[in-house]
């Protein structure tokens, strides 16, 4: 490996201080790694947004280092971990976010990061980001095994459940990601509804599989097999999310 990357996925948002500070702590031990910053813009404290994020990402780089901090519990007994995969490491808090990701990637063991194992470092109770979780990443990149970093190796974690139908991802475009695997025939209706919006006893909308978004006309739904090979709801020229009003993590029942 000639110049290890580590990738950054979090919930900063437009906080470029809080990015500038991690990538300044990165350089400073590993100067020669390439750090990526992959996502900052997932939904604050949205697991299940981040956890697809991180875990489409992380697909497309043959190895590397990935931080993922969308940690609402930073600074309580929640657990730092490391996760060692064939392709590489996972670092951030045990709170299901890293999971999806290292499975994808074949997990190997997962340890509990020792704070203490990264020397006379002032630790914030509430930017592990910064404190832990970069530090220990850039000292994995210049090839310090994970086992000297941890208290210990663990065999229990938080997982992360994400449900069937389940809304993982909506783009700007307001094109709504599914947790399906989309496995309909091209041309087939299917009727839809958001799950639990006083809608129980009608289906919102109906509308057909189709390849591409100009196989239906302008402002017509369609449902699709998305970009990331699960299913899609769009709506042609237009927001599905805006017109059902959908956030990440409702359900769509679809029939």
């Amino acid at each position: 490996m000639d110049k290890p990357i580590i990738t950054l996925t979090t919930d900063f948002g437009n906080d470029a201080f809080a990015i500038a500070q991690i990538k300044a702590v990165i350089y400073g031990i590993s100067p020669q790694t390439n750090v990526i910053e992959c996502a900052s813009n997932v939904a604050s404290f949205n697991l299940i947004e981040g956890a697809f994020i991180l875990s489409e990402i992380s697909q497309y780089f043959s190895w590397a280092i990935h931080v993922g901090v969308v940690d609402p519990g930073v600074g309580s007994a929640r657990k730092p971990l490391i996760i060692e995969t064939k392709r590489g490491f996972f670092v951030g808090p045990d709170n299901g976010l890293l999971i999806p990701a290292a499975k994808k990637s074949d997990l190997i063991r997962v340890y509990e990061i020792d704070p203490g194992a990264l020397g006379k470092v002032k630790i914030s109770n509430t930017f592990h980001g910064r404190d832990v979780f970069s530090r220990v990443a850039a000292l994995l990149s210049k090839g310090i095994p994970a086992k000297n970093l941890s208290k210990c190796e663990i065999k229990e974690w938080h997982d992360l459940e994400i449900l069937p139908n389940q809304i993982v991802f909506i783009d700007p475009y307001g094109n709504i990601k599914i947790n399906n695997s989309a496995e309909y025939r091209l041309g087939q209706k299917l009727k839809f509804r958001l799950s639990g919006k006083d809608n129980s006893d009608c289906w919102q909308g109906e509308a057909a599989f189709c390849r591409t978004f100009s196989d239906v006309g302008r402002g017509d739904y369609l449902f699709y097999l998305g970009s990331n090979w699960n299913l899609e709801l769009a709506v042609n020229f237009g927001s599905a999310a805006q017109v059902l009003d959908a956030q990440v993590g409702d359900i769509i029942e679809i029939e």
